[in-house]
């Protein structure tokens, strides 16, 4: 179970917290600060935070350690305040360590295995570098303050750090460089070469552990400028993996408390037949400082599962139910410190069918714990989840009634995939799948250890074909269509180079008007899944003809009145300009097309038709595909 804390009112010092396996954050959120129980959904892993006091708090708590020997959370507030927080979420401020940095932030910080000292670290403001340790003495509030020995070319920013209680290690997010640390509480010395950067968080705000000493953190992600994410930590290898998203939190920091029981149940393997054994695992933490007496552990599975052996139970105690029953009870045992596991094997029933889940409890913990603890699916990150076996319906079915086997290719029949089951394809494989190359008739027998189920398949021929017939010859701006003979009733893709030269890209035959020689690609695909691709080549002539007149007769007969640009095809007039023989500019007009006498010269200049005499043209023209042809010459007018 995870819980975050935040800060409330300065009040009198109340009751300890139990010690379950919870994880405390301080947080602000919209501007306010409050202690939060973070929620998993086990169904969409969905986190939430509920408040543990609704009043909220004006100030906020940073540096925050969870103390084995009282029950308690410390913290700094205000820079310098020493502060203890209780199970209701009230924060009490005890003492002021006048010997911290002013000139630093004290972010990160937990207090030792032992309980004896809240151990923090301090971050400069500007620039944002994590320079000095200090180390707090919780039973006088003496301090001893430290530079931290940082490397030249090093530089550090540390949000939070946590102790693994079983090997006293410290374990620290460094945002600079977004990696996982390991850092001497005494002295301050980083290890720098353990572990390599992430791109997966971007700072790490919050870090937790629990009793089994895996490592968890709630931070941002790349991109991000407020912390959202949980994040789980490898404390071996470094890599962080973002599990789930929670909401929106300003100002974080974060404790655990790993000093309680925990329980983690597995079962192996997760998907089992009717008549099966499976194999359940109890993996148990004991985290607290001492031995647990007089402890009661009980798992009633579902009546379908009936235990077989018990192969592991390290703990001895009283065995009030096992071996051919539903019910593991052992009570009265010792749980001494430290990890270990109950392992048992259960029988499945032939009649079982559908999911079974349940969750193992141990009872008659010491005071301070939460006198119970339930089991928690390792496999998933919402906490104290139920684990899961399902026992699906044994078929053998194959994965098509009908198949046809496309030319040239190779084709997957698949089973359902049971673990436990064994197969025998006529082809000679023993798996749940076999791939093939030729048709006919394939058989299939799948064992459990109840029964065994025959199923078969006849692969047929697949009689799919596309020709997009020879290639093709166009003029430049003209269109064709692409013709296609076909069978079957096929889904269509087409690749255009251009982008824009296809009428359509899923239809049969669609019309192209390209510019330039293309290869057009068809994909066609049957409803079998066959895929044929065939292509055709498309040349475009560029014969660029164009026809401009030497004479006009512009006297309103209707016979050569205009004098304008003509030719075959499409192109386009940028510019058409006219100068007589002293080169005065007679007649200019510009975007227009050829063949267009609307885009031409009726002869005149300012309303009048000139005299019969010789001028000069010049004319820029630009063709479809982008090719841009200057032309000029003489026009003679005649009257």
């Amino acid at each position: 179970m995870l819980l975050l804390a935040v800060m409330l009112n300065i009040i009198l010092y109340a009751q300890p917290s139990d010690c379950d396996g919870d994880y405390f954050l301080s947080v602000g959120i919209d501007g306010s600060y409050g202690f939060y129980k973070i929620q998993i959904s086990p169904s969409n892993n969905e986190i939430t935070f509920a408040p543990l006091n609704a009043g909220g708090t004006n100030f906020f708590v940073n540096a925050v350690g969870f103390r084995s020997t009282d029950n308690f959370i410390y913290g700094l507030a205000g820079g310098n305040n020493l502060c203890r927080i209780n199970a209701a979420g009230e924060a009490s401020i005890i003492a002021t360590i006048t010997s911290l940095n002013p000139e630093l932030r004290y972010y990160a910080g937990d207090v030792s295995p032992d309980g004896q000292f809240l151990f923090v670290l301090g971050t400069g403001t500007n620039p944002s570098l994590t320079t000095g340790l200090a180390r707090i003495n919780l039973d006088d509030f003496s301090a001893e303050v430290i530079d931290l020995p940082i490397p030249e070319g090093t530089s550090l920013s540390i949000a939070d750090l946590v102790f693994d209680t079983e090997t006293s290690d410290v374990y620290a997010f460094d945002g600079h460089n977004n990696r996982l640390l390991k850092v001497n509480p005494n002295t301050g010395t980083v290890n720098e070469a353990l572990y390599p950067s992430t791109d997966v968080a971007d700072a790490m705000g919050a870090i937790f552990i629990d009793a089994f000493g895996d490592l968890y953190g709630f931070g941002t992600r790349p991109g991000n400028s407020v912390a959202d994410t949980f994040f789980k930590i490898n404390k071996v290898t470094g890599e962080v993996t973002a599990e789930a998203l929670g909401p929106l939190a300003g100002g974080k920091d974060a404790c655990s408390c790993p000093f309680s029981v925990e329980i983690q149940k597995s079962v192996f393997p997760k998907i089992a037949l009717p008549c099966d054994e499976v194999t359940y695992v109890f993996k148990i933490a004991n985290g607290s400082s001492l031995p647990q007496i007089g402890v009661h552990f009980l798992d009633e599975m579902p009546e379908d599962l009936i235990i077989t052996e018990i192969i592991r139970n390290p703990f001895d105690g009283d065995l009030v139910s096992g071996v051919g029953t539903n019910i593991l009870s052992i009570e009265n045992f010792t749980l001494p410190q430290g990890v270990d596991s109950i392992i048992i094997r259960a029988y499945v029933d032939e009649t079982a069918r559908g999911v079974y889940k349940n969750q193992a409890i141990i009872t008659n913990l010491s005071e301070g714990l939460g006198n119970e603890s339930l089991s928690d699916d390792p496999t998933t990150i919402a906490t104290e989840d139920s684990t899961i076996l399902l026992v699906p319906e044994f078929s053998a079915a194959i994965n098509s009634l009908d198949a046809g086997l496309c030319p040239g290719d190779t084709l997957l029949l698949q089973a359902m995939d049971y673990p436990t089951a064994t197969y025998q394809w006529s082809t000679g494989s023993k798996q749940s799948s076999t791939f093939i190359t030729s048709i006919g008739w394939y058989f299939l027998e799948v064992t459990s250890n109840c029964q065994t189920l025959v199923d078969s398949i006849y692969v047929y021929p697949s009689d799919f074909e596309i020709d997009l017939g020879p290639n093709l010859t166009i003029e430049l701006g003209d269109s064709i269509m692409l013709s296609l003979i076909h069978n079957n009733n096929p889904v269509f893709e087409w690749e255009d180079p251009f982008g824009n030269s296809l009428s359509c890209l899923n239809c049969r035959g669609p019309y192209a008007r390209p510019f330039f020689d293309v290869d057009y690609v068809l994909s066609a695909t049957d409803e079998f899944g066959c895929t044929l691709r065939d292509q055709i080549n498309v040349s475009v002539l560029k014969n660029r003809k164009i026809y401009i007149p030497n004479a006009f007769s512009p006297n309103f007969d209707g016979i050569n009145d205009i004098f304008f640009i003509q030719g075959k095809g499409y192109a386009y007039i940028q510019k058409f300009r006219i100068f007589n023989r002293w080169g005065a500019l007679i007649f200019e007009m510009n975007d227009g097309w050829i063949n267009s006498s609307s885009f031409g010269w009726d002869g005149r200049f300012k309303g009048t038709i000139l005299n019969p005499q010789t001028l000069v043209y010049f004319a820029e023209i630009e063709f479809l595909d982008g090719l841009m042809i200057r032309y000029e010459g003489d026009i003679i007018l005649l009257r």
